[in-house]
């Protein structure tokens, strides 16, 4: 290989190098970090696995490889309001102001100088609120319902009485109450948000503060994506203040229904539901019919017999009544013989 060459293809090498070097140094935009939003101008930010014990955390808007990191100006971390205190990361008015009106990266590290985040891009539009972390909590119970009951309908088919009972969703709410139902598994967005409401549901979320806001965080942004709007075509008024599981549905089969609700002087209220459909059949014999020329009873065997042993008598009666007439024809035969 010539020297030009040569040259050349260690430069590129010492350039790809450097590249790397410095996206490996530069994580993905809010990497284990949750935001909690206080304010237009106040959030908390909670590190993964650093909310322990206490650190200490620093902003800049420069490019993180122009960056030297032991020159920059540290904070204590502060602590939440949650019992025992959560150490976090603080962004007030003035830090708001100085460092978020263009791309911001954290640096954080422990008391000992042991650096755990470096030149992580912070993007504040990617955010939880109290009300996010309150609306978990009360879903499904935005509009009221009742799901614990039944419909059971019967109907006769050729001397056979069916029996049909199927889950239903009974409006409490007042005012008037639409729906839209989306039958599972649909799209790939839909499936997961069945899955995390299902979790949420049977309090199955760590007890951890940090995986709580991480499960809020992604079921609030799989709901506002696939939440319908209020204004939306599909919307089906509730009649009779009962939503029935779809006429075609099979035991077992999954569903996530959105509920509208509308009153006077109200504003008006979306919430959702989740179904699993259920079906319970019974039939029942009215009346049952027998076509024969006999008497069912005149099939057993011990009837059949009887009847032998009857006939049998009979013709023994006859016989002997036959030898006695014999006997007697035979008698008057001998007397007249003797008168002559």
């Amino acid at each position: 290989m010539k020297p030009l060459k040569l040259k050349w293809v260690v430069t590129i090498i010492i350039i790809l190098a450097i590249t790397l070097g410095i996206q490996s140094m530069v994580l993905a935009t809010n990497e284990e970090i949750q935001i909690l939003k206080k304010s237009d101008s106040e959030f908390i930010l909670y590190l993964k696995n650093h909310m322990e014990s206490e650190f200490e955390f620093s902003f800049s808007n420069d490019q993180p490889e122009d960056v030297v990191k032991e020159n920059l100006r540290y904070r204590k971390s502060g602590t939440d309001s949650i019992e025992d205190g959560n150490h976090i990361v603080y962004i007030d008015s003035e830090l708001y102001t100085t460092y978020f009106s263009k791309p911001t990266y954290l640096w954080a590290r422990t008391l000992s100088g042991e650096y755990f985040a470096e030149g992580i891009e912070i993007d504040l539009n990617d955010f939880v609120t109290d009300e996010d972390v309150e609306f978990i909590n009360n879903m499904t119970e935005v509009i009221e319902v009742d799901t614990t009951n039944t419909l059971v309908t019967e109907e006769e088919i050729d001397d056979v009485k069916i029996t049909r009972t199927i889950g239903k969703i009974d409006i409490k709410e007042e005012g008037t109450t639409y729906y839209q139902i989306v039958n599972l598994p649909a799209s790939e967005e839909y499936n997961e948000f069945m899955e995390i409401a299902e979790t949420i549901a049977n309090n199955q979320i760590p007890s951890g503060f940090y995986e709580r806001l991480e499960i809020t965080n992604e079921f609030m942004k799989l709901y506002n994506q696939l939440v319908p709007a209020i204004e939306d075509a599909n919307w089906i008024e509730v009649t009779d203040n009962t939503i029935l599981q779809p006429e075609d549905s099979e035991e077992g089969e999954q569903y996530i229904v959105w509920l509208k609700n509308e009153q006077e002087g109200e504003e008006t209220k979306i919430d959702v539901q989740f179904m699993t459909s259920f079906e319970d059949y019974k039939q029942e014999v009215i009346n049952e019919q027998i076509t024969t020329k006999l008497p069912v009873t005149y099939d057993n065997p011990i009837l059949f017999i009887l009847l032998a042993v009857l006939v049998i008598l009979f013709i023994v009666l006859l016989g002997i009544r036959a030898i006695i007439n014999r006997k007697k024809v035979n008698t008057k035969g001998e007397k007249n013989e003797e008168v002559m």
